[in-house]
């Protein structure tokens, strides 16, 4: 027995300094020299292991790391890859090569020297845990998908040194609070910002001159945004469902806006639309529910009259319907008149209405005292012509003989008199009547005073 004791005892014994083995961190003396420093392109790198630090040095470009079919690429040191906290680009290098930092999983800080002057296409794309990023003052262009899909990315400064953003530079970063793009920015890329679920704050370049596609796209913390001054179009999807938008300002030189621009803006309340404005592209404020009025420019013409580009919105169960009490402002003769018309939507006319032409004239009517004694008797005084609009008539008690005040109704219509059966003496009789006109779209309300006499004989 005292054997299978001592068998197992060392068994034991085995087991435990294999875990103990299997729980102690690979230390840097396991990895070889080519684990820890190599060349990339111009470039050397070195990485070390107790601040989890890889640096770049030397002098011009990295290498480009061409994608693989749908893989991400190897990295130059691939073996360390998933152990880099912090990347810094020393003085010297100019270029950081494509897809060089894609889906490196704990990369946190990045710090690109100012000899850097260009970054290639998804250099650091789909870094999940990347939280500062500290950009070269001499970087020209924020290159394609440079910093996509970086959800813990939270703020950037871009350096004025940046004359354009390319296509899907930081969309997906779902936690992308604020950003200020500076006024040497003259260009951003289609989907630039797109899904960038957290951002709340935009502050754009007064030099832009467009707003290309898709690029607030989904951006569902978007509360505000103003147009700069020189941008002449907005294109399609541009801030489409943008649902927490409010408000929008748009410069007075935009001439065209897109396909869905601001489809699903459901906070939208105001859109002020440019003077200059041409184009209102299909569904633009399709389901921007809480809009419930827009004004359209006369110079707009391009304007698809049969499609649902305002005025509806989608309900929960996914049914578009009209916005209860839409109204449209607009011009006389235009395509707003004619949207109006067609979707059956209030129009309100802001062209100067002209002058009413309501005219009112009296004539002295009579009726019998022996006759008023046996039933009511009615009389018609006016006669009203060339009224715009409904016309309305009632008497005025002030300027009626006191008399018959109560003792006659008149017709709000035409203004006939009728005398209630009674008692009645004779004489001349006055009633003051107020004829109004309430005009339309095109012509001003307009009300006249008539005193009429009636003879009871």
């Amino acid at each position: 027995m005292s054997k299978i004791k001592k068998s197992i005892s060392i068994a034991l014994v085995l087991l435990m300094l294999i875990g103990v083995f299997a729980m102690t961190p690979i230390s840097t003396n396991a990895f070889t020299d080519e684990d820890t420093n190599g060349t990339t392109g111009q470039c050397i790198w070195e990485y070390d292991d107790s601040t989890k630090t890889l640096i770049i040095s030397g002098s011009g470009r990295t290498e480009d790391n061409e994608l693989t079919g749908l893989y991400r690429p190897d990295a130059p040191w691939e073996n360390v890859r998933n152990l880099i906290k912090n990347v810094v680009v020393e003085n010297g290098v100019t270029y950081i090569g494509k897809n060089l930092f894609c889906e490196h999983n704990q990369l946190i800080n990045v710090t690109l020297s100012n000899s850097v002057t260009s970054v290639g296409y998804n250099a650091f794309g789909k870094c999940p845990l990347l939280k500062t990023v500290k950009l070269s003052n001499s970087l020209k262009t924020i290159s394609d998908s440079m910093l996509w899909g970086c959800n813990s990315l939270t703020d950037i400064t871009i350096p004025e040194s940046v004359t354009t953003i390319k296509e899907c530079a930081f969309s997906n970063c779902s936690a992308l609070n604020s950003i200020v793009i500076p006024d040497s920015v003259k260009a951003i890329g289609a989907d630039a910002f797109y899904n960038c679920t957290s951002l709340k704050s935009v502050k754009l370049s007064n030099n832009l001159t467009k707003i290309t596609s898709s690029t607030f796209s989904d951006c569902s913390s978007l509360e505000s945004i103003i147009i700069p001054e020189k941008v002449t179009e907005i294109e399609d999807f541009a801030f489409y469902y943008c649902t927490s938008l409010k408000n929008a300002t748009m410069s007075d030189k935009v001439k065209d806006i897109g396909f869905r621009t601001f489809k699903g803006c459901k906070k939208l309340s105001k859109i002020t639309l440019s003077n200059t404005l041409k184009s209102i592209g299909d569904e633009a404020f399709n389901d921007c529910a809480a809009l419930k009025s827009i004004t359209i420019p006369r110079s707009v013409t391009d304007l698809a009259i049969n499609v649902c580009t305002f005025g509806y919105y989608i309900d929960s169960q996914n049914y578009l319907k009209k916005i209860n009490g839409f109204t449209i402002y607009g011009y006389n003769n235009t395509a707003a008149q004619e949207y109006a018309k067609w979707h059956s939507f209030k129009f309100v006319s802001l062209d100067p209405k002209k002058a009413n032409t309501l005219t009112v004239k009296t004539a002295v009517k009579s009726v019998k005292a022996s006759a008023l004694k046996k039933s009511k008797k009615t009389v018609k005084p006016l006669t009203i012509s060339k009224a715009k609009g409904t016309v309305s008539v009632v008497k005025i008690k002030s300027g009626t003989t006191k008399s018959i005040y109560k003792m006659i109704t008149v017709n709000k219509k035409t203004g006939a008199i009728t005398f209630k059966k009674g008692t009645y003496k004779k004489g001349t009789y006055k009633v003051k009547l107020k004829i109004t006109a309430k005009g339309n779209s095109e012509y001003k309300a307009k009300t006249v005073s008539k005193t009429v006499k009636i003879k009871v004989k």
